[in-house]
């Protein structure tokens, strides 16, 4: 969930705004119902204290603090709820009621997605990828789409890519890992057990690694040099890849644009020139 996880990830928290977390943590439920002076007389601090930790922490107030953090609990709570299939919609549903579901939840996954995701990460990759000698997506199933995808769209820039979505093929290459390529692995549930292998072999080469999972603590996040999440309530379990798959090819997108703005000039002209080519073969 990452509202829980945003509080725990600001590591600059002060003795005080750590009680606040801890509090916020363990009765999330009350404090849906709570006042700030509630707040402030259950965690020993003041009305100021709590309206600071709110604007610190990216939220206009106590009132929006509390919003967030009752959209996260009916989140989780449908993600209990589901069945084991974790579908949005049950038989017999009509339409209507499917494709708002849908619509729903993929736009609350892409919205989630970008605010959990700072900006300076973007950055920092896009930098990382302009000074590489190759960019490698990995990934497997679902993941192996999405890396395929950002493949695609980063060959159109000219930039030298490779991709691998087959245990054997991301194996192989982790053995022989290039110091100077940046790697890029897509990993929903970030536990997945070849994915994990190879991404202890990239990172004992010295090889700048960056993974892409759920927004929760997990063993590829540990591994990784940059962490950036998906924030869907998909289940990393079944495999069936709804909002996630959306969020992440929103999140390729992103990256995308950050890159080819820092070398505008360059990038447009190769883009233009991979447009006439295709128009060429393919049509419009």
């Amino acid at each position: 969930m990452s509202f829980f996880l945003e509080l725990q990830k600001n590591h600059s928290s002060t003795p005080v705004e750590k009680s606040i977390i801890n509090y916020i943590i363990n009765h999330p439920n009350e404090v849906i119902e709570m006042t700030m002076e509630d707040l402030a007389r259950e965690t020993y601090t003041s009305r100021s204290t709590i309206s600071r930790f709110c604007k610190k922490n990216g939220y206009e107030g106590f009132n929006s603090l509390k919003m967030q953090l009752a959209i996260e609990l009916n989140l989780f709570l449908k993600d209990e709820m589901s069945s084991s299939t974790s579908l949005l919609f049950e038989k017999g549903d009509n339409a209507s009621s499917i494709i708002d579901n849908i619509t729903s939840q993929d736009t609350y996954s892409i919205i989630e997605t970008v605010r959990t995701n700072p900006v300076e990460h973007i950055e920092k990759l896009a930098d990382k990828i302009l000074n590489c000698r190759h960019v490698v997506f990995l990934g497997v199933q679902f993941s192996g789409i999405i890396a395929y995808d950002a493949h695609l769209r980063f060959s159109r820039l000219g930039i030298p890519c490779k991709y691998f979505n087959t245990e054997c093929d991301i194996l192989t290459y982790s053995y022989f890992a290039d110091p100077q390529d940046v790697v890029i692995i897509f990993s929903y549930s970030g536990k997945t057990a070849v994915i994990l292998e190879a991404a202890d072999h990239i990172r004992g080469k010295g090889t700048f690694l960056a993974s892409v999972t759920k927004n929760y603590n997990n063993e590829l996040l540990e591994i990784s040099d940059l962490h950036l999440y998906i924030n869907s309530i998909d289940d990393p379990e079944n495999n069936l890849s709804l909002s996630s798959r959306i969020a992440a090819l929103c999140l390729v997108d992103m990256i995308y644009a950050v890159l080819v703005n820092k070398k505008s000039d360059n990038f447009y002209d190769k883009l233009m020139q991979t447009n006439k080519l295709y128009k060429k073969h393919f049509g419009n």
